[in-house]
């Protein structure tokens, strides 16, 4: 037994591996490494579920996309430009990646769909390095099992498969992750790893990535047998790695602008993070811990299993107490910080899955048999229910349904699309295969859970993927705007214009506005474009003059996000 098994107190090992060869055995084996093959075809087709056929949705992934629509437009490479505008929120790296894809598929694929690419680039090596750091804190057997506790997590799909920054977060993170749990063996490569993976999650996401890596460093370190093997190369190694990331562009933004630097440390980074910069929502001190139980489910009720086996058992649990000690501070940072989102709770998902990987096993047999089972009847009705609603709306029959979807997205024109109903198949085949295992062990009914999840996500984005697009885009919008603008594009100022839409308007139609709340020079454009909510449009006061109404719109079927545009009427 190697020493990262023999740290572990709850691998357990069959007593009758030596009877591997009876014939019996020999075919369940051959059964088993059928069921890996589907198992990994999943974790491959995963990352590309809804990344085409769509255009940028409201509100993450359209400002993002407007970002990588500057840098390949040739702007916006040091200082991220949203519409002509500095936005300091994060680093660019990611918006570096993506911008680089939508040029290298240029001619073959949208610019938005190209830089879509990003996102399975990112994360392929976070379920990569995600089986690493499985397979070397609890064995060989359990590698796979922590993607698949990770693509499993409720919480995760529809948040890492947006064109957004967190998707390079997670995948810096599980490369650091990765780093320390084979410190205890290289010290060199851990550090490596370690730098690397510090250094992308800067990158990404600001300080918070490197804070968290940080702080559960900082952790490990309390402890005696952590501070044997993270040794002082250790350290030195993941410094010297990480430096250059975590300086150069840092460096670069200051000396090209000391005023936007401050912006982008002191307000994006400290001044959300303690509250005397304001920008997003924030809830409750319990907000995390409450979100985190659907989230991460099923995830967290083992992950319990192995922390009670540990504080029962008192035995050394070694490997537990790397993801233990990354799930706390993840927790009471998020829980410290003022903004609070759910998006921001994806980075738990990581350890979470690795502290829930020996718990597997230790879950009863009750509970096992009601997730294995409730996964079958709970996706077979669901994959019912959207294929049976995909028909009717296909067909129009039975009209009531029919008429039901028709008024969730007025104006929309359900047609038949055969490679959507190839990829709709395609999933609902692989996960009737997975969930018809004779056996009902923990891993198959994880697997049979992931398979669901991702089943019911690839239905939707497949075969309903039109319909969401025709709600959430902003391209019919945009052209309905276009038809009433001046063509010449004369000054047009802009008022109560949020960051997705000034994105798309910039991507669509080329129109940086005027924002009154931002240009005194605002004032003296002709032409002035309002953002409101309500029922009814009323001028208001800080249209200056006298102004009349020219256009009006709204993305269809949305009662919240209104549209008007005003022209200037002569004075006297």
């Amino acid at each position: 037994m190697t020493e990262h098994q023999s740290a572990f107190p709850f691998d357990i090992a069959s007593p009758k591996r030596d009877l591997a060869l009876r014939p019996s055995l020999r075919t369940r084996w051959s059964k088993e490494q059928v069921r890996a093959a589907a198992t990994v075809l999943l974790l491959l087709f995963w990352p590309w579920l809804g990344l085409f056929g769509r255009e940028p949705w409201k509100p993450d992934e359209a400002y993002s996309f407007g970002l990588v629509w500057s840098i390949v437009q040739g702007k916006g490479l040091i200082v991220p430009l949203l519409a002509g505008e500095p936005f300091l929120e994060k680093p660019p790296l990611f918006y570096w990646v993506a911008a680089a894809f939508a040029e290298l598929s240029r001619g073959w694929l949208p610019v938005h769909e190209g830089a879509r690419l990003a996102v399975p680039f990112f994360l392929y090596p976070t379920l990569g390095f995600l089986a690493a750091a499985a397979r070397e804190l609890f064995g060989a057997r359990r590698c796979l099992l922590g993607p698949a506790l990770f693509v499993g997590s409720l919480g995760v799909f529809d948040k890492v498969h947006m064109l957004v920054t967190d998707v390079a977060l997670v995948a810096g993170l599980a490369i650091a992750l990765y780093g320390i749990a084979i410190a205890r063996r290289r010290g060199v490569a851990g550090g490596v790893g370690v730098g690397i993976g510090a250094g992308v999650a800067f990158m990404s996401k600001g300080l918070l990535g490197p804070g968290l890596v940080a702080a559960t460093l900082a952790v490990l370190l309390c402890s005696r047998a952590w501070r044997e093997r993270l040794a002082g190369r250790f350290i030195a190694v993941a410094a010297a790695v990480g430096a250059p990331l975590l300086i150069a562009w840092p460096l670069a933004l200051y000396e090209q602008s000391p005023a936007l630097f401050h912006v982008w440390f002191w307000d994006n980074n400290i001044g959300r993070f303690v509250g005397f910069v304001r920008l997003g929502a924030t809830h409750g001190p319990w907000f995390y811990p409450l979100t985190l139980l659907w989230f991460t489910f099923p995830a967290w009720p083992a992950a319990l299993e192995a922390a009670d086996a540990a504080w029962r058992q008192q035995t050394s649990a070694l490997p537990l107490s790397l993801p233990g000690a990354a799930l706390s501070v993840m927790v009471i940072v998020l829980m410290s910080a003022h903004e609070s989102r759910t998006l921001y709770a994806l980075p738990t998902a990581l350890p979470m899955a690795l502290l829930a990987l020996p718990g597997l096993e230790r879950t009863s047999g009750r509970w096992v048999a009601r997730l294995r089972r409730s996964s079958i009847v709970v996706f077979a009705i669901a994959a019912a229910l959207v294929w049976l609603a995909w028909l009717s709306a296909v067909s129009g029959f039975p009209q009531a349904t029919a008429s039901i979807l028709a008024a969730g997205e007025p104006g929309f024109v359900a047609r038949f699309s055969p490679a959507a109903a190839a990829v709709a198949a395609l999933v609902t085949l692989l996960f009737t295969w997975i969930a018809r295992s004779g056996r009902s062990g923990p891993a198959e009914a994880l697997w049979t859970w992931t398979a669901g999840i991702a089943m019911c996500w690839g239905l939707v984005l497949s075969l309903w993927l039109p319909y969401l697009d025709y709600g959430m885009a902003y391209r019919s919008m945009a052209g309905s705007l276009q038809r009433a603008l001046p063509r010449d594009h004369a000054c047009v100022a802009s008022r109560g214009l949020g960051e997705p839409q000034r994105a798309m308007l910039d991507y669509y139609l080329g129109l940086d506005t005027l924002r009154v709340e931002t240009s005194a020079a605002a004032r003296e454009c002709p032409w002035m474009l309002l953002q409101y909510a309500g029922a009814a449009f009323e001028p208001p006061a800080y249209a200056y003059g006298s102004w009349e109404q020219t256009w009006a719109g709204a993305r269809p079927g949305d009662d919240r996000e209104k549209f008007a545009l005003l022209h200037k009427l002569p004075s006297g």
